[in-house]
């Protein structure tokens, strides 16, 4: 019987040459399938967060009143800023409140932030520069499309109702509808829609 044959070495070095690349293919497919895992919580855990952004957002509106000045609930109606005037604290005293799309690059967004400054001095006043600011939510894309759309009255019967033109959005606005779009990597995962709508219950004849 003749003895078994050993491997050349030429044969050996092809053996060796396959389980390399058949190591490192499992390895880029490990890799990359544990990057979009990791997308996809990241952007699940920012589409939550964008969740809970609205629902602040939505109980704050609904809430607006007179400021302490006298003020209207609403100062500014714009598609990426909306200031108005709320009791946020549960004193009974409304707040100089503004929420606002900041800083969107094409890599990351926008975020959305909130800022709140307390009433002072007698009269009383709000001043913008003691506002203190947090972000609600990041890796907002709403681009040409507008954040706050505005709407008057009607817009509880008809809810095919048009927004207001920017000229009457401070007197006429009496429902907000809030939009965000959310995507912390549009090359890896689509984007999430989240909306939401409040009525400002004190303006509400």
């Amino acid at each position: 019987m003749l003895p078994p044959r050993a491997f050349t070495l030429v044969e050996t070095l092809v053996v060796l040459a396959v389980t390399a690349a058949v190591l490192l293919l499992i390895t880029m497919m490990s890799v990359s399938t544990n990057r979009r895992f990791r997308t996809a919580v990241a952007q699940r855990d920012a589409t939550i967060v964008a969740e809970r952004a609205l629902d602040r957002i939505v109980r704050e509106i609904r809430a607006a009143q007179t400021g302490a000045d006298g003020s209207y609930p609403i100062r500014t109606a714009s598609d990426r800023e909306l200031i108005i005037l709320s009791d946020v604290d549960g004193d009974r005293t409304a707040e100089w409140l503004r929420y606002a799309l900041v800083a969107p690059t094409a890599r990351e967004g926008g975020r959305l932030e909130r800022s709140v400054a307390e009433p002072s001095g007698t009269p009383a006043r709000y001043d913008p520069a003691t506002a203190t600011t947090t972000v609600l939510a990041r890796g907002i894309r709403n681009e040409a499309r507008p954040i706050f759309s505005y709407f008057g009255p009607d817009a509880a019967r008809d809810p095919n109702s048009d927004p207001l033109p920017t000229p009457s959005r401070l007197s006429d606005t009496r429902h907000i509808r809030i939009e965000l779009l959310v995507n912390l990597d549009p090359a890896a995962t689509a984007t999430t829609t989240v909306v939401s709508a409040a009525t400002i219950r004190n303006l509400i004849h």
